[in-house]
C-alpha cells in the first residue's frame, strides 16, 4: 500500500495541474505545451522527500520484522517482535510469548 501512495505522489502535480488546465477551458495546443517535465521533476522531488520521511521516521511501532521463513518444511509467515513484548503475525490475534 505504501508503495502506491508512493507512486501516486509522481502524478500529483500533474494532476493539479491538469485540474487547473481544464478548470479555465483547455485547448489541445494548450496541453501540449504543457511543462511535462517540470511537472514530472516535481513529482520525483515529493517521491524523494516521502521516501527521506519514511527513512527517517522508520518503523513507527519500533521492534523488529522478521520475513517469512521456512521451518521443518512450511512456510511460517512473516512477523513483528515490538520491542518489550510478544511476536505477532500470521494468523490474526495468534500472540505467542517469549521466555
Amino acid at each position: 500500500m505504501r508503495q502506491l501512495l508512493l507512486l501516486l505522489l509522481i502524478l500529483v502535480p500533474a494532476a493539479i495541474y491538469l485540474g487547473y488546465v481544464l478548470s479555465t477551458g483547455a485547448t489541445a495546443e494548450r496541453l501540449k505545451r504543457a511543462p511535462w517535465v517540470w511537472l514530472a521533476l516535481a513529482g520525483v522531488a515529493l517521491y524523494a522527500a516521502a521516501l527521506a520521511t519514511w527513512a527517517l521516521t522508520g518503523d513507527p511501532a519500533g521492534g523488529e520484522y522478521i520475513p517469512p521463513r521456512l521451518i521443518d518444511g512450511e512456510i511460517v509467515p512473516p512477523t513483528h517482535v515490538p520491542e518489550g513484548g510478544a511476536e505477532t503475525g500470521g494468523v490474526p490475534g495468534d500472540v505467542t510469548e517469549e521466555e
